[in-house]
């Protein structure tokens, strides 16, 4: 079933890519409001969710040694995740400063951020990794695969949210002005959530063998994540609050 799953979703793509213009289902409206409770109530049903934490558990016990890798990572960098802070901090006094600025501060701020990420994109990629191994039903198999495709995208965001911190390499290294940092260090909080959140709704819903699910709720999940994201750059580009007015100051 996993394999004709994947051979589904790599016809679709085909046709997706291929013939843009050809309408693939029925316009959404109040009629596909039905299909709709009937898809949350698939998405909500305890079940399934229960299957999603017996894979992962039996992920685990199927690989032991991979598992335990990934957690002495995630362990490593949160235990260097405060130290690591403590960097940047004592590095932020130099820069700038002919005497005591060095290359070398701002290529430690770049590590330093590599670390700061680690454990939540780990977490993600590897909770995906561990729902798609064989034997998954496929409901935990799509979560599984939505999960990992959302793994990059997720991975960029916490990536550009670290680049924005105080003390880091956006912030007083490339010297952006402070107020268009701080406009997009606080409004990457809320998009990364809701993004990521919608992404990984429709992508279950595009994994499913059924196309009722991802032509209703993946539909609105879709067009939420699209309305958040243009919410985002209304947000950002705003001629009177945006990240890139001039700061008052």
């Amino acid at each position: 079933q996993q394999q004709l799953g994947h051979e589904v979703a790599g016809y679709r793509g085909f046709l997706n890519k291929n013939l843009v213009w050809i309408p693939n289902a029925t316009p959404f409206g109040v009629s596909s409001l039905p299909q709709v409770r009937v898809s949350l109530g698939w998405l909500l049903e305890p079940d399934k969710w229960v299957d999603v934490a017996f894979q992962l558990l039996a992920g685990v016990q199927n690989y032991p040694v991979r598992s335990a890798l990934v957690v002495l990572i995630i362990l490593f960098a949160l235990v260097a995740r405060r130290r690591a802070l403590q960097r940047l901090e004592w590095m932020a006094p130099k820069i700038g400063k002919v005497n005591h600025d060095r290359f070398r501060y701002s290529v430690s701020a770049l590590f330093i951020t590599v670390i700061l990420i680690i454990p939540s994109v780990l977490i993600v990629a590897g909770l995906g990794w561990l729902l798609i191994r064989s034997g998954a039903p496929p409901f935990v198999w799509a979560v599984g695969n939505a999960t990992l495709q959302v793994t990059v995208f997720f991975g960029i965001m916490q990536t550009a949210r670290y680049l924005l911190i105080p003390n880091g390499l956006v912030r007083d290294h490339m010297r952006w002005d402070t107020h268009a940092v701080d406009c997009f260090g606080r409004n990457l909080r809320w998009a990364t959530l809701l993004l990521v959140f919608f992404a990984l709704l429709f992508g279950i819903t595009d994994w499913q063998l059924e196309e009722n699910h991802r032509d209703s709720l993946g539909r609105i999940a879709s067009m939420a994540g699209l309305f958040s994201l243009l919410w985002f750059s209304h947000v950002l580009f705003h001629p009177g609050f945006g990240a890139f007015t001039h700061s008052p100051h």
